[in-house]
């Protein structure tokens, strides 16, 4: 039986597909803690999980504001969740995909990560977009120099980078989870990395 972290992003849909993920993984005897938002404490704990409040801020912006200012809440938020992680000392850390504090410190930590990806499978996530496009919605030269500093930041202070803005979005593991099936994927040229959790998981609620 391991000991597994599961870090969730509140986001509903997000918190769906990974609460079902939790309670797949519980059935089959580990031990499972939870970080999430207050709403699925009751879930977790009926589930027979521990359970530790995760509210953080999330961007109410688009494009690289989003990613300039979900940067700064990794720099802030990393310490005190490796800390935690540490203390309760697991083997094992699954952490949404849009959560880069929980990849931070996994790998500060060095316990081996799975992210999970409640969207669609990210398979092109290295282009840089032009000021043209949706990404530009806020200064983009703004933007992207505050996620330049906090990049840094995290860099010098856990040793850890963070390879792209996109990569901060849509994190890189040696596993990630999809939580649907191979034949809906279809032909796309995803990575050996991706595994298809959707038929494994507990049936969705009505």
């Amino acid at each position: 039986m391991a000991k597994i972290a599961v870090v969730h992003v509140p986001f509903y849909s997000h918190v769906g597909a990974i609460m079902r993920l939790t309670r797949t993984i519980i059935q089959l005897g580990h031990e499972v803690v939870v970080w999430g938002p207050r709403g699925c404490r009751e879930a977790v704990e009926g589930f027979g999980a521990s359970f530790e409040l995760h509210e953080p801020p999330m961007p109410e912006t688009r494009g690289l504001g989003y990613v300039a200012e979900l940067t700064a809440t990794t720099e802030t938020l990393a310490e005190s969740l490796i800390e935690r992680l540490f203390e309760v000392d697991v083997d094992l850390l699954i952490h949404d995909s849009q959560t880069p504090w929980a990849r931070i410190a996994g790998d500060y930590l060095g316990v081996p990560r799975i992210a999970a990806c409640p969207m669609f499978p990210i398979i092109v996530p290295y282009a840089k977009p032009s000021h043209s496009d949706h990404w530009s919605i806020a200064d983009p030269e703004e933007a992207e120099t505050r996620f330049a500093a906090h990049w840094l930041g995290i860099a010098a202070k856990w040793g850890v980078e963070i390879e792209s803005p996109r990569r901060l979005i849509h994190s890189s593991a040696e596993t990630r989870i999809a939580f649907t099936t191979e034949k809906l994927v279809g032909s796309y040229p995803l990575g050996s990395e991706w595994v298809f959790a959707g038929p494994l998981m507990t049936p969705p609620p009505a």
